[in-house]
């Protein structure tokens, strides 16, 4: 019987033949090359068995041999690649079958939920999670608060595969979810008992609700964004909603609202040039990504990633030093024309949602302001290790700390750098001596150059729009800036 267009029965029979074709293609293998070296003996010498190059390579090659020892050679090579073919199949109709059993038994199922590659949904799953939520509705949490019974739930809806969760969102109301998102998002204490703990960590609540968007089908991502409104971080507090702009770059913009890019994620590849700042007011970041996308694109390019709903998740570090997959909605902030008013590429959106990551983790701002008001004017040296926590540099190859470098100087390097990871970035960008000799000892020592320094410089290039235009120059003292620079220095080669 047909579902949504697929006969799981006429499937399962095509994957059947499939396996028997993959069983014998060695057997076809080994007596085609029989009759063919057969041949090739009893031709004269210089003559092929065949005309045909592939068939000729055949002649001598009675017992298939294994892919990684030469090149692999029809019809034998078949073998292992339908054997792949019907598995999957046969996979995918689990998957089916299971989705067929949820709408009989009354779960709406997504169209989007048939072609996904997992094991097949269990209902009951589903069920419970839908119970235990409900069952925490007018519980007595007792002294130690909720937290023990919403990591219970938090770890089932972990758990649960795309397709499971979906129909967990799809089944619960909207009030349901909301309920949900009140318990973990309330963190304070009874009151009476300054002891118990309630909600979830934020942490932890960032991870478990930036899984389940990046899950639930592209029909549930307004439902639960509705319902969980902190994986959407708010702009309203920045100075380009407003003032109407950015006073430094005289950039301005009306109507400013949440609207999905037109580029894709990347064009040609990650490049330092593609990250520029555009009316948010924080150069500081843009800088940092900058450097990083320059001294290892591809270690960038890693960590981002375009989720099959069309939900984005980026890899950030907290303050604590933890990483994580923040995930997020592809819209982003744009201006009444529906150009993105954020950090952006060259018809690359990738560096927008690197920002956008940020804005929803960074908590270190001295006025207490989160989201992206919250990454406006801040120092340079906070915004490193959110990219890069963990990783420094040693002769220009990164490596992780906890890999241990060869040489006495790398492990010297990598204590400091873990120590202050901003170091990284302390490159000076000056044309007059002598933090030009430094810049290029930075560099030499595998320093990442940056684009913008807000702290001190006799003049330092800005290729942030934090000034008047792209390229300018920004006075500070010379001094300190020899001292900022010549500790970098020594973070790096120390």
């Amino acid at each position: 019987m047909g579902f949504r267009g697929f006969d799981a029965d006429k499937l399962t029979t095509l994957a059947g033949h499939l396996d028997t074709l993959a069983q014998n293609s060695g057997k076809l293998h080994s007596q085609l090359a029989a009759v063919l070296t057969t041949a090739q003996q009893n031709l004269p010498s210089g003559q092929n068995a065949s005309r045909d190059p592939d068939l000729q390579d055949l002649v001598g090659d009675v017992i298939p041999m294994p892919s990684f020892f030469r090149r692999p050679r029809l019809p034998g090579s078949l073998g292992g690649e339908l054997d792949d073919m019907q598995s999957s199949m046969k996979r995918r109709i689990r998957q089916i079958e299971g989705l067929r059993e949820l709408e009989r038994r009354g779960y709406p199922v997504s169209d989007s939920s048939l072609f996904l590659d997992e094991k097949a949904p269990d209902a009951k799953k589903i069920d419970d999670a839908l119970r235990h939520l409900h069952e925490l509705k007018g519980k007595d949490f007792g002294t130690n608060g909720n937290r023990d019974d919403l990591e219970q739930l938090s770890g089932e809806l972990d758990g649960l595969t795309a397709a499971e969760l979906d129909s967990f969102v799809t089944k619960a109301s909207p009030e349901d979810l909301a309920f949900y998102n009140q318990l973990v998002t309330c963190t304070d204490d009874s009151g009476w008992n300054p002891f118990d703990d309630n909600g979830l960590p934020e942490g932890r609540r960032r991870d478990t609700l930036s899984l389940m968007l990046s899950k639930v089908s592209p029909e549930n991502v307004a439902k639960f964004t509705a319902a969980f409104p902190g994986v959407q971080p708010t702009f309203t507090n920045t100075d380009a909603y407003e003032a109407g702009g950015n006073s430094q770059n005289g950039q301005t913009n009306n109507g400013i609202h949440w609207a999905p890019p037109s580029d894709p994620l990347f064009q040609d590849g990650v490049s330092a040039d593609d990250v520029n700042q555009r009316q948010f007011g924080d150069c500081w970041y843009v800088a940092s990504l900058a450097g990083l996308a320059q001294k290892d694109p591809a270690f960038v390019q890693e960590g981002i990633k375009q989720n099959p709903n069309g939900t984005v998740s980026v890899r950030v570090w907290d303050k604590e030093g933890n990483y994580h997959w923040v995930t997020m909605t592809a819209d982003l902030p744009s201006d009444q024309n529906g150009n993105p008013i954020g950090t952006y590429g060259n018809g690359e959106s990738w560096p927008a949602y690197y920002e956008k990551a940020f804005a929803m983790v960074y908590s270190d701002d001295g006025d207490d302001e989160r989201r992206y008001g919250g990454i406006e004017g801040d120092d340079p040296k906070k915004s490193a290790p959110y990219l890069t926590q963990g990783f420094g540099v040693v002769g220009g190859r990164p490596f992780c700390d906890h890999e241990r470098p060869r040489s006495a100087r790398g492990r010297r390097a990598s204590r400091a750098l873990r120590r202050r990871p901003e170091a990284m970035f302390l490159t000076p960008l000056s044309r007059r001596a002598p933090t030009a000799r430094l810049r290029q000892v930075a560099i030499a020592r595998g320093a990442l150059p940056v684009r913008t320094w807000e702290a001190s410089s006799a003049k330092v290039v800005s290729r942030t729009s934090c000034r008047a235009s792209i390229f300018q120059w920004s006075r500070i003292s010379l001094a300190s800036w020899t001292g900022v620079a010549c500790s970098a220095v020594r973070l790096v080669t120390a």
